[in-house]
Protein backbone atom coordinates (compact mmCIF):
# COMPACT_ATOMS: atom_id res chain seq x y z
CA UNK A 1 0.00 0.00 0.00
CA UNK A 2 1.42 3.51 -0.66
CA UNK A 3 0.16 6.82 0.60
CA UNK A 4 0.37 10.37 -1.41
CA UNK A 5 1.64 13.38 0.64
CA UNK A 6 1.09 17.06 -0.30
CA UNK A 7 1.43 20.18 0.85
CA UNK A 8 -1.88 21.18 -1.07
CA UNK A 9 -4.53 20.44 -2.97
CA UNK A 10 -3.52 18.76 -6.38
CA UNK A 11 -5.15 16.88 -9.33
CA UNK A 12 -3.02 14.54 -11.70
CA UNK A 13 -3.61 11.78 -14.47
CA UNK A 14 -1.99 8.13 -13.85
CA UNK A 15 -2.06 5.25 -16.19
CA UNK A 16 -1.70 1.68 -15.55
CA UNK A 17 -0.75 -0.94 -18.28
CA UNK A 18 -1.26 -4.38 -17.65
CA UNK A 19 -0.70 -8.14 -19.27
CA UNK A 20 -2.24 -11.13 -18.49
CA UNK A 21 -1.60 -14.41 -19.45
CA UNK A 22 -4.48 -16.93 -18.11
CA UNK A 23 -3.03 -20.41 -16.70
CA UNK A 24 -2.35 -23.25 -19.75
CA UNK A 25 -2.75 -20.35 -22.18
CA UNK A 26 -0.01 -18.99 -24.60
CA UNK A 27 -2.47 -15.73 -25.54
CA UNK A 28 -1.48 -12.73 -23.16
CA UNK A 29 -4.71 -10.23 -22.85
CA UNK A 30 -3.48 -6.66 -22.30
CA UNK A 31 -5.71 -3.67 -21.37
CA UNK A 32 -4.98 0.11 -19.76
CA UNK A 33 -6.62 1.85 -17.11
CA UNK A 34 -6.26 5.79 -16.93
CA UNK A 35 -7.00 7.31 -13.07
CA UNK A 36 -8.05 10.99 -13.53
CA UNK A 37 -7.34 12.49 -9.78
CA UNK A 38 -10.16 15.44 -10.21
CA UNK A 39 -8.61 16.46 -6.68
CA UNK A 40 -7.17 15.48 -3.76
CA UNK A 41 -6.71 17.23 -0.07
CA UNK A 42 -5.08 17.64 2.66
CA UNK A 43 -8.07 16.63 4.45
CA UNK A 44 -7.82 13.15 2.50
CA UNK A 45 -10.31 13.13 0.35
CA UNK A 46 -10.28 12.55 -3.37
CA UNK A 47 -12.28 12.80 -6.36
CA UNK A 48 -11.32 10.13 -8.82
CA UNK A 49 -12.75 9.16 -12.72
CA UNK A 50 -11.48 5.99 -14.61
CA UNK A 51 -11.33 4.68 -18.02
CA UNK A 52 -10.55 1.05 -19.25
CA UNK A 53 -8.68 0.21 -22.47
CA UNK A 54 -9.56 -2.53 -23.98
CA UNK A 55 -7.35 -4.12 -27.21
CA UNK A 56 -7.01 -2.87 -30.03
CA UNK A 57 -9.87 -3.77 -32.95
CA UNK A 58 -9.02 -3.08 -36.56
CA UNK A 59 -11.85 -2.71 -38.44
CA UNK A 60 -13.26 -2.28 -42.01
CA UNK A 61 -9.92 -2.66 -43.60
CA UNK A 62 -10.39 -2.50 -47.67
CA UNK A 63 -8.67 -1.91 -50.76
CA UNK A 64 -9.79 0.58 -53.87
CA UNK A 65 -8.97 0.90 -56.94
CA UNK A 66 -8.60 3.51 -59.25
CA UNK A 67 -6.76 6.33 -60.85
CA UNK A 68 -3.47 4.27 -61.81
CA UNK A 69 -3.77 3.49 -58.13
CA UNK A 70 -4.44 1.69 -54.66
CA UNK A 71 -6.15 2.96 -52.26
CA UNK A 72 -6.11 1.30 -48.92
CA UNK A 73 -8.24 2.31 -45.62
CA UNK A 74 -8.56 0.79 -42.55
CA UNK A 75 -10.40 1.71 -39.09
CA UNK A 76 -9.55 1.05 -35.57
CA UNK A 77 -11.52 1.50 -32.24
CA UNK A 78 -10.21 1.08 -28.75
CA UNK A 79 -6.96 2.26 -29.64
CA UNK A 80 -4.05 2.52 -26.47
CA UNK A 81 -0.29 1.63 -26.89
CA UNK A 82 -0.46 1.23 -30.16
CA UNK A 83 2.92 2.76 -32.20
CA UNK A 84 2.99 2.61 -36.02
CA UNK A 85 1.16 1.15 -38.77
CA UNK A 86 3.43 -0.53 -41.51
CA UNK A 87 1.49 -1.30 -44.69
CA UNK A 88 3.37 -4.72 -46.39
CA UNK A 89 2.46 -5.28 -49.87
CA UNK A 90 3.13 -8.35 -52.38
CA UNK A 91 2.43 -9.77 -55.70
CA UNK A 92 2.40 -13.32 -54.86
CA UNK A 93 0.52 -13.05 -51.18
CA UNK A 94 3.36 -14.61 -49.41
CA UNK A 95 6.18 -12.57 -49.37
CA UNK A 96 5.79 -8.91 -48.35
CA UNK A 97 7.72 -6.06 -48.44
CA UNK A 98 6.91 -2.97 -46.30
CA UNK A 99 5.73 -0.29 -48.38
CA UNK A 100 4.90 2.33 -46.15
CA UNK A 101 4.57 3.03 -42.27
CA UNK A 102 1.67 5.38 -40.31
CA UNK A 103 1.71 7.43 -36.68
CA UNK A 104 -0.84 5.46 -34.27
CA UNK A 105 -3.77 8.53 -33.56
CA UNK A 106 -3.66 6.18 -29.85
CA UNK A 107 -7.09 8.32 -29.68
CA UNK A 108 -9.16 5.34 -27.85
CA UNK A 109 -12.56 6.87 -27.63
CA UNK A 110 -12.99 7.31 -31.27
CA UNK A 111 -13.12 5.73 -34.29
CA UNK A 112 -9.85 6.54 -35.98
CA UNK A 113 -9.51 6.17 -40.00
CA UNK A 114 -6.06 5.76 -41.72
CA UNK A 115 -5.46 6.00 -45.65
CA UNK A 116 -2.15 4.79 -47.29
CA UNK A 117 -2.61 5.27 -51.71
CA UNK A 118 0.02 2.79 -53.44
CA UNK A 119 0.71 4.55 -57.45
CA UNK A 120 3.24 1.25 -58.16
CA UNK A 121 0.53 -1.41 -58.80
CA UNK A 122 0.96 -4.98 -60.47
CA UNK A 123 -1.50 -7.19 -62.32
CA UNK A 124 -2.22 -8.82 -58.79
CA UNK A 125 -1.49 -6.90 -55.90
CA UNK A 126 -2.05 -8.22 -52.00
CA UNK A 127 -1.65 -5.89 -49.17
CA UNK A 128 -1.70 -6.19 -45.13
CA UNK A 129 -1.52 -4.33 -41.94
CA UNK A 130 1.43 -4.79 -39.54
CA UNK A 131 0.55 -3.26 -35.95
CA UNK A 132 3.46 -2.56 -34.08
CA UNK A 133 2.38 -1.71 -30.34
CA UNK A 134 4.93 0.02 -28.12
CA UNK A 135 5.00 -2.99 -25.62
CA UNK A 136 6.96 -4.35 -28.75
CA UNK A 137 3.92 -6.65 -29.14
CA UNK A 138 2.88 -7.36 -32.95
CA UNK A 139 0.15 -8.61 -35.10
CA UNK A 140 -1.42 -8.32 -38.68
CA UNK A 141 -4.36 -7.87 -40.57
CA UNK A 142 -6.61 -9.91 -42.84
CA UNK A 143 -5.00 -10.26 -46.17
CA UNK A 144 -6.32 -8.42 -49.06
CA UNK A 145 -5.49 -9.11 -52.98
CA UNK A 146 -6.71 -6.75 -55.61
CA UNK A 147 -6.78 -7.38 -59.64
CA UNK A 148 -5.77 -4.44 -61.97
CA UNK A 149 -5.88 -4.36 -65.49
CA UNK A 150 -2.40 -3.78 -66.97
CA UNK A 151 -3.25 -3.73 -70.92
CA UNK A 152 -1.29 -7.09 -71.13
CA UNK A 153 -3.24 -10.39 -72.26
CA UNK A 154 -3.03 -12.40 -69.61
CA UNK A 155 -1.34 -16.04 -69.99
CA UNK A 156 -3.05 -17.81 -67.23
CA UNK A 157 -7.00 -17.52 -66.60
CA UNK A 158 -9.95 -18.52 -64.26
CA UNK A 159 -13.04 -19.31 -64.56
CA UNK A 160 -15.97 -19.35 -63.66
CA UNK A 161 -14.98 -16.79 -60.73
CA UNK A 162 -16.43 -16.45 -58.07
CA UNK A 163 -17.18 -20.46 -57.95
CA UNK A 164 -18.57 -23.45 -55.83
CA UNK A 165 -15.45 -25.10 -55.95
CA UNK A 166 -15.16 -26.46 -59.42
CA UNK A 167 -13.78 -23.89 -61.70
CA UNK A 168 -10.86 -24.26 -64.79
CA UNK A 169 -7.91 -22.73 -65.46
CA UNK A 170 -6.92 -21.86 -68.51
CA UNK A 171 -2.72 -21.98 -69.53
CA UNK A 172 -2.59 -19.99 -72.67
CA UNK A 173 0.99 -20.62 -72.88
CA UNK A 174 2.78 -23.50 -74.96
CA UNK A 175 4.90 -25.09 -71.33
CA UNK A 176 3.59 -27.04 -68.89
CA UNK A 177 3.29 -24.59 -65.50
CA UNK A 178 3.31 -25.64 -61.79
CA UNK A 179 0.27 -24.41 -59.63
CA UNK A 180 0.04 -23.64 -56.06
CA UNK A 181 -3.41 -22.60 -54.17
CA UNK A 182 -2.81 -21.06 -51.21
CA UNK A 183 -5.14 -19.90 -48.28
CA UNK A 184 -5.76 -16.03 -47.56
CA UNK A 185 -3.30 -16.25 -44.78
CA UNK A 186 -0.50 -17.49 -47.33
CA UNK A 187 -0.60 -20.99 -46.18
CA UNK A 188 0.27 -23.75 -48.95
CA UNK A 189 -2.92 -25.89 -49.89
CA UNK A 190 -1.84 -28.14 -52.66
CA UNK A 191 0.54 -27.77 -55.78
CA UNK A 192 0.75 -29.59 -59.26
CA UNK A 193 1.59 -29.71 -63.13
CA UNK A 194 -0.78 -27.13 -65.37
CA UNK A 195 -0.62 -28.66 -69.24
CA UNK A 196 -1.47 -26.13 -71.76
CA UNK A 197 -4.74 -25.02 -72.58
CA UNK A 198 -7.98 -25.83 -70.02
CA UNK A 199 -7.45 -27.88 -67.06
CA UNK A 200 -10.33 -28.40 -64.63
CA UNK A 201 -9.68 -27.90 -60.85
CA UNK A 202 -11.78 -29.62 -57.81
CA UNK A 203 -11.66 -27.72 -54.26
CA UNK A 204 -15.32 -28.45 -53.04
CA UNK A 205 -14.07 -30.00 -50.23
CA UNK A 206 -12.31 -26.15 -48.76
CA UNK A 207 -14.35 -24.08 -46.76
CA UNK A 208 -16.02 -20.98 -48.23
CA UNK A 209 -13.48 -18.29 -48.89
CA UNK A 210 -10.73 -16.75 -50.49
CA UNK A 211 -8.03 -18.75 -52.02
CA UNK A 212 -4.82 -17.28 -53.64
CA UNK A 213 -3.96 -19.43 -57.35
CA UNK A 214 -0.41 -18.85 -57.62
CA UNK A 215 1.04 -18.89 -61.30
CA UNK A 216 4.87 -20.81 -61.89
CA UNK A 217 6.30 -20.72 -65.54
CA UNK A 218 10.02 -20.05 -66.87
CA UNK A 219 8.94 -16.66 -67.36
CA UNK A 220 7.26 -15.42 -65.07
CA UNK A 221 5.29 -15.69 -61.53
CA UNK A 222 1.76 -14.27 -60.82
CA UNK A 223 -1.38 -14.62 -58.39
CA UNK A 224 -4.86 -14.69 -58.90
CA UNK A 225 -7.55 -14.48 -56.41
CA UNK A 226 -10.43 -16.69 -56.37
CA UNK A 227 -13.71 -16.73 -54.41
CA UNK A 228 -15.29 -20.27 -53.59
CA UNK A 229 -19.09 -19.72 -52.39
Amino acid sequence: MSKWSTAGAFNATIIFCFDILAPGSTTIFSFGLEVEVLKYDDSGTAQFTTQTFLPLELLNFKVSKGNGKNSLLWETTSEFNVGTYEVLKSVDGINFTKIGELSAKNNSSALNTYTFDDSKINSTTCYKIRVKELSGEVSYSKIICVENKTGQKADFSIFPNPNTGLFTIQNGTEDNITVAIHSQQGNLISSYNVSPGNNPVDIQDLPKGIYLIKFVSNKTTTMQRIIKN
